[in-house]
């Protein structure tokens, strides 16, 4: 602020430019410190952003690691040990050995099940050697046959090419938005769609449950649900966005959007200023 008033004589208009310069002075000074703040605030925010990238790169490194080791080690020695209780339940002259060898083949087949099954949880293998495209497509098989909610893929027909950190973002974004589905919206079909458009990959997932409003944000906030908030988070650490509405024929629609490019901003060419996100 370069105004100022002249105070040129001692008179009350002297005093009343003399207190208005005083002012104009502590105002200059609160811009200052507030500015300061403001810078610090915002490099504090940064710091934690990238705090939070390397925890997520970390925690999908270890998933990846344990998944590998559950699936190459654990999952083959099990295997091993289920082959010798087979030849040993065959070479068995006592009955009731041949049977508990059969039972204890059999828990260990269960395990192994359950053992695989966790592997893919935490990290599915085909993510990594085929891409984002048919992990989803595997994971909405599965999805179909647990739930039984029909759900209807558009995607490329080949697999697009975009960096891993971006292709775990939205293949957990997406994981998270089904749970959600099932736990919360009744929904009984779901329209999943992937494009890419303006330089970014976008994610849209479209129910016919009974739709979200502003105060089921609000009761997720109060109640610490972090699934909604987590799937934001991880869109925004990366450049994106995320949106989550009731659209006007019903269900829910969740759209994120992920620039392929970090430097550049990415929009879905819709207006969301009016719905929660």
């Amino acid at each position: 602020m370069s105004l100022r008033a002249k105070a040129t004589s001692d008179d009350e208009v002297g005093k009343l430019a003399q207190a208005f310069n005083e002012m104009a002075d502590n105002l200059i000074s609160s811009n200052t410190e507030i500015e300061k703040l403001l810078k610090e605030l915002q490099e504090k925010e940064r710091l934690r952003d990238t705090l939070i990238l390397k925890l997520l790169s970390a925690q999908e490194d270890e998933r990846k690691r344990i998944s590998r080791e559950l699936h190459d080690e654990t999952s083959q020695a099990l295997t091993s040990l289920m082959v010798t209780m087979r030849v040993l339940a065959n070479e068995a002259k006592d009955a009731e050995q041949q049977e508990l060898l059969n039972t204890s083949r059999e828990i260990a087949a269960s395990i192994l099940r359950e053992i695989r099954d966790l592997a893919v949880e935490l990290r599915p293998p085909i993510l990594d050697d085929m891409g984002l495209i048919p992990a989803i497509k595997k994971y909405i098989q599965k999805f179909e046959e647990k739930y039984g909610i029909a759900v209807v893929l558009s995607a490329p027909e080949e697999d697009i090419a975009i960096d891993s950190r971006t292709a775990v973002a939205l293949y957990r974004i997406l994981r998270e938005s089904l749970t959600n589905v099932v736990k919360h919206t009744a929904a009984t079909r779901i329209v999943i769609g992937l494009r890419l458009a303006d330089h970014c990959i976008q994610l849209t997932v479209h129910d016919n449950g009974h739709g979200i409003q502003q105060e089921d944000f609000e009761r997720a906030r109060r109640q610490n649900r972090i699934g909604l908030y987590g799937m934001k988070e991880r869109a925004e650490l990366l450049g994106g966005s995320f949106f989550v509405r009731t659209t006007n024929i019903g269900g829910t629609e969740l759209i994120v959007s992920i620039p392929l490019k970090l430097e550049k901003g990415c929009s879905d060419g819709t207006d969301h200023s009016n719905h929660a996100s």
